[in-house]
């Protein structure tokens, strides 16, 4: 059986890797920033993740770039690319909660704002393990690219 990459059905999926295609309401509250508190390893989070997940046989690589403004890139198998805005929304200890908008391109087909929290558990500097809000399935693991 072959696996097919569907650019609408993988911008959620390149983050946590999971089998999600992008139906029925992503209701997560928005929760307000702490102004000046516990920022220490949201700025962390700033670089390129490296993760990789299985799909059918084979072995499939992926990035996520945070960007110091706001940005965020996915970088997905078979050339893939999506874009939007990531924010964090709360600091505890080395747990970053995020809140992530993707954005429309011509090659995605999806609609704009897509919105989806997640929880960035950082192991160590250069390791993180990501996971949905709501998402009961195992974290993905990524590293920082060097």
């Amino acid at each position: 059986m072959t696996s097919v990459w569907r650019p609408g059905s993988i911008a959620f999926g390149a983050l946590v890797m999971l089998p999600l295609a992008f139906a029925g309401d992503s209701t997560a509250a928005t929760i307000k920033p702490e102004k000046g508190k516990g920022d220490e390893y949201s700025k962390k989070l700033i670089g390129v993740w490296e993760g990789t997940d299985m799909r059918g046989n084979k072995l499939e690589s992926y990035t996520i770039e945070f960007k110091a403004g706001g940005d965020l890139k996915f970088e997905l198998p078979g050339g893939h690319e999506l874009v939007g805005t990531w924010n964090r929304t709360k600091e505890n200890g080395k747990t970053v909660t995020v809140d992530v908008e993707l954005s429309p391109d011509a090659s995605n087909g999806m609609g704009a704002g897509h919105k989806v929290t997640f929880l960035v558990a950082f192991e160590n500097a250069n390791e993180v393990a990501i996971s949905a809000v709501g998402d009961n399935s195992d974290p993905k693991k990524l590293k920082r690219r060097p």
